[in-house]
């Protein structure tokens, strides 16, 4: 007796193993762009933070330097809200910013710090200068 019958096609044992490797492969990939996704959420909040400091501290440096709003911030005012020394930016931004006299010199120079805070997620923006008195 002669069989004509040849084996082609898969068996049930391959199928599964492909289906499993498929799902698998599926599911790690939507985890990555989901935190792919996520991380570009957090890049363009800290990215506008930055660029909302770097605002803050132009305004800051452009004033004269005896205007009443470089007078010494009080203590804390990088950490609380304090009226004069913070705001809020499309409800989605906190800003503080502090204003000392430079330890080493406090009448020639004074320290300028601003900090923003998204509201909704981590992150920081963080900038520091000193700005020094002009001689007469």
């Amino acid at each position: 007796m002669r069989s004509d019958v040849r084996d082609s096609g898969f068996s049930l044992i391959e199928v599964l193993v492909a289906a499993a490797i498929i799902v698998v492969t599926t599911t790690t990939v939507a985890s990555l762009v989901t935190r792919s996704a996520v991380m570009n959420e957090v890049s363009n909040d800290v990215t506008r933070a930055s660029l909302l400091a770097s605002d803050k501290m132009e305004q800051l440096r452009a004033l004269p330097f005896d205007d009443p709003a470089l007078a010494a911030s009080p203590p804390g005012s990088l950490d609380v809200d304090v009226e004069g020394y913070s705001d809020t930016i499309d409800a989605r931004y906190g800003r503080r910013w502090s204003i000392e006299p430079l330890p080493a010199d406090p009448a020639a120079a004074i320290v300028i710090q601003v900090v923003v805070t998204p509201l909704r997620g981590p992150g920081q923006a963080r900038i520091v200068t000193v700005r020094a008195r002009h001689a007469p």
